[in-house]
């Protein structure tokens, strides 16, 4: 029974390693279509140019490329590696920064972007000045700055393969990297887009019923263009919508590793 057991384990053990290429490959495909088909609709149709939200999820797609070419592209190049067992600490000191880095870009480009939905749906003047293009342009300079600079100590500290013999001088860092990345990049982030969604919506429902109690607009072209702008921006919402819900999804696996990785840091060292 024990060796039926070693041997079925074995076998999902191969299995496992045989297949995982495949469906990385697989992952990496469907997400440069998706990120590579995002670019091209928010920056070829004309409508689209002139949005805020839109030059943020563009900003968002393009770090995400990076993303899954640092994360993915590499366990693919160290699967087909001959000796992948022994990783340069360099290497993974700059492949951890590098995926940290761009996957925080296209989580707080996302931010921003639900942010400047719920901004364009206000009837504060100073909060739809954030719907102009150059402020849009600034934030995503600054997100970028900010995440050039934050990760840093993952070129610092080897975060991605800590060295087991010494963990215990490791712990304090272990427990800073994960409470930033859980704090950082998932709690934080995934609430404010939570709260922005139901305050657009918010502003949404109110509007509609503001436009309902006016008088009834003239038919004509200003009415044409008005229709044609609500159609853009429900367009737009809708694909706000679309990526901040896989982005939850996705997130979520994540973050309850991050959890438990943290939970478990003293029972593995004892």
């Amino acid at each position: 029974m024990l060796l039926s057991s070693k041997s079925l384990g074995s076998t999902l053990s191969s299995i496992q390693r045989q297949a995982a290429p495949y469906i990385y490959s697989i992952f990496l495909i469907f997400g440069y279509i998706g990120c590579g088909l995002n670019i091209i609709l928010l920056c070829c149709r004309r409508k689209f140019c002139t949005v805020t939200c839109c030059t943020y999820m563009v900003a968002a797609s393009i770090a995400m490329l990076f993303n899954l070419s640092f994360g993915i592209g590499t366990m693919l190049c160290l699967f087909n590696s001959v000796n992948s067992s022994g990783i340069p600490p360099t290497f993974s000191r700059i492949s951890a920064y590098l995926l940290q880095s761009t996957a925080m870009i296209y989580r707080w480009c996302l931010v921003a972007a639900s942010f400047d939905r719920y901004t364009m749906t206000s009837t504060n003047v100073y909060l739809r000045n954030f719907t102009k293009m150059y402020i849009a342009r600034r934030t995503i300079v600054v997100i970028v700055a900010v995440w050039i600079v934050l990760p840093i100590h993952n070129l610092i500290f080897n975060t991605a393969n800590l060295n087991p013999n010494d963990f215990s001088h490791n712990i304090p860092v272990l427990y800073y990297h994960s409470i930033f990345s859980v704090t950082i990049g998932c709690i934080l982030p995934a609430s404010i887009m939570i709260t922005c969604a139901f305050l657009t919506y918010h502003n949404l429902v109110l509007k509609q019923k503001r436009r309902q109690l006016m008088i009834p607009q003239q038919r004509g072209t200003n009415n044409d263009v008005c229709n044609r702008e609500r159609k853009r921006d429900r367009q737009v919402l809708l694909l706000l919508i679309v990526q901040v819900v896989v982005f939850l999804i996705t997130i979520i696996p994540w973050m309850c590793y991050q959890f438990y990785s943290a939970l478990t840091l003293n029972i593995v060292n004892n």
